[in-house]
């Protein structure tokens, strides 16, 4: 359900959210209530409570606060600031979630999230974007030696218009990801890998080229491979992941 007065709308709900370039969260259920207030030129606020259990359809609750910025900057760029923090250091959500590569249990490795990140997206040239995200855990209790950092950049050429056939992008990604920047179990952000073995695992650095190609309106064929290997190999004790591949087929009406 949404109200809107002016500019200020206020969801309750399951609502699908994005906070800042997608490095937190992006384009995945929460079910809570948001308040947003459109600035004008491209720039906004928003802020909300919410359960993130709605992405992975789970038993339990994990409640958090949910806080992003915009500020456009002209027609082409914006920055962001995107926020997130669990309400307690002891969850145990995922317990036993099989992820990529590993086993990871939480109990063992808590959601302790307080998440900040800072983003850019810019429009270089009629064919040319680049996005970038840099993004830091503050959450309290932190083991230590925790890979609290972490940042993404996607550089994409193309057009691709989801309505119209024959459109496509290329895009190239760079990651450098620490064990405790992003949530590598849930996955509810916006890269096409974890980001890791697991929360509290050994994170993930490498760079990865994707093809995504409109085969007819609203029919797009994706392909994209990544090469990747522990955020710091010292520390984890091995030097590689697997390659990974991945081949989608979307479809819309």
């Amino acid at each position: 359900m949404t109200w809107k007065q002016m500019d200020t709308s206020v969801t309750l709900g399951r609502q699908n959210l994005n906070i800042g370039q997608g490095l937190i969260w992006w384009d995945n259920p929460v079910d809570g209530i948001m308040v947003t207030q459109d600035l004008g030129n491209n720039s906004l606020i928003s802020a909300g409570w919410g359960n993130l259990t709605a992405e992975n359809w789970k038993d339990y609750s994990m409640n958090a606060f949910i806080a992003n910025a915009q500020i456009g900057v002209d027609d082409n760029t914006k920055f962001t600031l995107g926020y997130l923090k669990t309400n307690s250091n002891e969850n145990t959500l995922w317990n036993n979630h099989k992820n990529q590569w590993n086993w990871i249990e939480s109990s063992e490795n808590p959601y302790m999230l307080e998440q900040i990140a800072y983003g850019i997206n810019t429009q270089l040239s009629d064919k040319w974007n680049l996005t970038a995200e840099a993004v830091t855990n503050r959450a309290s209790g932190l083991p230590d030696g925790a890979q609290k950092n972490g940042w993404w950049t996607r550089l994409t050429y193309g057009n691709l218009k989801w309505d119209t056939k024959d459109t496509w992008k290329v895009y190239a990604d760079y990651m450098s990801l620490g064990n405790y920047s992003v949530d590598s179990t849930g996955w509810a952000h916006i890269l096409n890998t974890p980001g890791g073995d697991g929360l509290g695992g050994n994170g993930e650095k490498g760079y990865g080229l994707g093809i995504s190609y409109m085969l007819a309106d609203n029919t797009n064929l994706e392909f994209n491979w990544y090469k990747l290997r522990p955020y710091d190999s010292n520390y984890s004790g091995f030097s590689d992941y697997y390659d990974m591949y991945n081949l989608a087929l979307n479809y819309s009406f």
